[in-house]
């Protein structure tokens, strides 16, 4: 939607656009992430939180609950969604081109990576949800109450995919 709208021309825009323009592949990160023990699934945000999570959920036959809250909105996008009276959270889980980082990691593990990564790469990780091993749905919640998502990242096996934004 940024990009449509060209008339924007602000700092906030500027970084999103080259964000969006010039991606950061996080080749190190996910070399180290695969070496550890603990780790158990990961892949790149390409097509947002809700379609890559759910991937990831359906290969593992399992479910999964998201708090929204902690999922990690830039400054950039939150002032800019304020200012245009746009979701940021549909944005985050259903918007794709994050090319970040998903991971799920044994939970007895996790402080262990997380110190390890943060020490190695000066950012930390960022838990966003759980995985619920006796569940199939994919759940998220907002300060414990239900969320409804109304956008669903993109589906590239769709009969017809399109993105949505």
């Amino acid at each position: 939607m940024l990009l449509e709208n060209m008339n924007l021309e602000n700092d906030d825009s500027a970084f999103l656009v080259r964000r969006h323009n010039r991606p950061r592949a996080q080749l190190a990160e996910g070399a180290w992430l695969a070496a550890q023990s603990g780790v158990h699934a990961m892949m790149d945000v390409s097509d947002g939180i809700d379609s890559d999570l759910q991937r990831i959920m359906d290969a593992s036959c399992c479910g999964g609950h998201v708090q929204i809250e902690r999922l990690p909105l830039s400054p950039q996008l939150q002032r800019i969604s304020l200012q245009q009276k746009w979701d940021a959270i549909e944005f985050a889980v259903a918007g794709g081109e994050d090319y970040c980082l998903l991971a799920t990691i044994d939970p007895a593990r996790y402080r262990q990576i997380a110190d390890g990564f943060g020490k190695k790469f000066s950012r930390p990780l960022t838990t966003i949800g759980t995985i619920l091993k006796n569940e199939r749905d994919l759940v998220y919640t907002e300060n414990e109450k239900h969320y409804e998502l109304h956008n669903h990242g993109f589906d590239h096996f769709a009969p017809h995919a399109k993105i949505i934004g």
